[in-house]
């Protein structure tokens, strides 16, 4: 009978068998009694950020089953048993910089040890920073690599000249001694401790700029008509500055693109050339110019002979000579001053000579916008005014044919209270009033001539007037 309250220790029974078997052994028993089970010792460990999860281990009692707890006591989460555990995600955030703390016991059935604790201290990995790329100029002296890189690298790394530029020393690349290029330098930080065998690389790629070389205009020569819109000139490069003259004293504008304004820094309705030059500046000073011409094109005529019109009767004319350009044919068209198609876009035939002309006509009194348009496009605005004619006219013949043009015996610039008698070649009266208001057609006459005594303004005119009613195919 053994008093397992009271005996602590080692404990040996030996038990021999006795006659009268003839099986006689002797074994001996040794029983461990605990009255109370030791502590497993504190214990913690590194691992390396985003590296392998570790694997913990215990050496418990003989007999004792080990319990491992997430947090830092045993009335956390039972996570595993067993003289080792290994964590996973669930239990231990191996991404992030920190430290997760394990308690773990020994228990042997009817006695448990106390808490004893196994922290895990995630260490950062080795950080070189973040690739980057920028530029220095050949005259800015020494730059420190280690200012350009991005992120938070670590210190202590080591500088690569991966393309041989022959300036590096330590850290510092001497932009004089490599000359202009592109060249690239990597920083290397590898790991210790449990890091060890880890590295990170980081890249600065660095632009070494000499003298500025000129932009690249899109177009060297840019075509545009007079009276047109001045065109849009485009350049690719960096600080760009337009100029008007070759000297670079009269910015005129700025950026990758610049549209000139009429009048101000361009003569659109002048045929030529305007230049503009065009400047970068990638951080090491202004570059020397590109041209970049603007040729305009065009059409030239003039107004000739202009026919002003009566009050009563549209009778003006605008007459366009001198049309010139290195695209015929043309076309014309007329516009009154607020914006109204007189006549839409005619064709314009070549006479015998060689020369183009048109005239416009039954045109009432007024300004007029008449344009002449090439082959191309270019188009010449011409300013001109119809005015009306002060003088008396009666006509000699007229046509009462109802075409709506020319139909009533109209006396231009009649004066009120004009009286007129109408006799045919017999003398007989065949139309009088004391008031004429132009509105006789010869009504039920024939053809022929008409003689007519007017009175107006204390004046009194004679003469004849022949009635056509003739109508050509085209209505006249």
């Amino acid at each position: 009978t053994v008093d397992w309250l009271t005996a602590g220790g080692d404990l040996s029974v030996t038990v021999t068998g006795a006659a009268p078997t003839s099986c006689v052994n002797t074994q001996t028993l040794t029983v461990t009694v605990y009255g109370s089970v030791p502590s497993l010792p504190n214990q913690s460990t590194n691992v390396c950020q985003n590296g392998s999860y570790p694997t913990l281990i215990a050496t418990p009692v003989a007999g004792a089953v080990v319990k491992w707890y997430l947090g830092p006591s045993a009335t956390g989460t039972l996570v595993a048993t067993g003289d080792t555990f290994t964590p996973t995600a669930a239990e231990l955030d191996i991404t992030t910089v920190g430290t997760t703390t394990f308690t773990y016991i020994q228990d042997i059935g009817c006695l448990a040890s106390p808490d004893a604790t196994y922290d895990v201290f995630v260490i950062p990995e080795p950080n070189a920073g973040l690739d980057s790329a920028s530029s220095a100029c050949m005259s800015d002296g020494p730059v420190d690599l280690s200012q350009r890189l991005g992120g938070t690298p670590d210190s202590g790394g080591t500088w690569n000249d991966d393309d041989n530029s022959g300036a590096l020393t330590g850290s510092i690349v001497d932009p004089a001694v490599s000359g202009p290029g592109t060249f690239n330098f990597s920083y290397i930080v590898n790991g210790t401790g449990a890091c060890a065998g880890r590295a990170d690389t980081a890249v600065v790629t660095l632009t070494v700029i000499g003298a500025s070389l000129p932009p690249v205009p899109d177009q060297s020569d840019y075509m545009a008509c007079t009276y047109g819109d001045p065109p849009t000139l485009q350049a690719t490069g960096t600080g760009i500055t337009w100029y008007s003259d070759a000297a670079l004293t009269n910015p005129v504008g700025s950026g990758n693109s610049f549209t000139p304004v009429d009048g101000q820094h361009i003569d659109m309705q002048t045929i030529g050339t305007t230049t503009f030059y065009v400047t970068q500046d990638e951080g090491c000073g202004e570059s020397t110019a590109a041209e970049v011409n603007v040729i305009l094109d065009g059409v030239e005529a003039e107004i000739g002979e202009v026919q002003d019109s009566y009050p009563e009767q549209d009778v003006g004319a605008i007459e366009v000579i001198n049309m010139t350009s290195d695209d015929p044919p043309f076309e014309v068209s007329l516009e009154d001053d607020a914006g109204t198609v007189i006549y839409d876009w005619q064709a314009v035939e070549e006479d015998r000579l060689g020369n183009f002309t048109y005239q416009f006509t039954r045109l009432a009194s007024g300004n007029y916008v008449a344009k002449v348009r090439d082959a191309k496009g270019c188009i010449k605005p011409l300013m001109v005014s119809v005015g009306l004619k002060t003088e008396v006219f009666i006509p000699n013949v007229f046509t009462p044919n109802g075409d709506g043009y020319n139909d009533y015996f109209k006396v231009l610039n009649k004066q009120p209270n004009t009286r007129i008698v109408i006799t045919n070649r017999w003398g007989v009266r065949v139309f009088e009033s004391d008031d004429y208001q132009n509105d006789w057609q010869a009504e039920n006459l024939p053809e022929g001539v008409y003689f007519y005594v007017i009175e107006m303004g204390g004046q009194v005119y004679r003469g004849n007037v022949e009635v056509w009613r003739y109508k050509s195919s085209d209505g006249n």
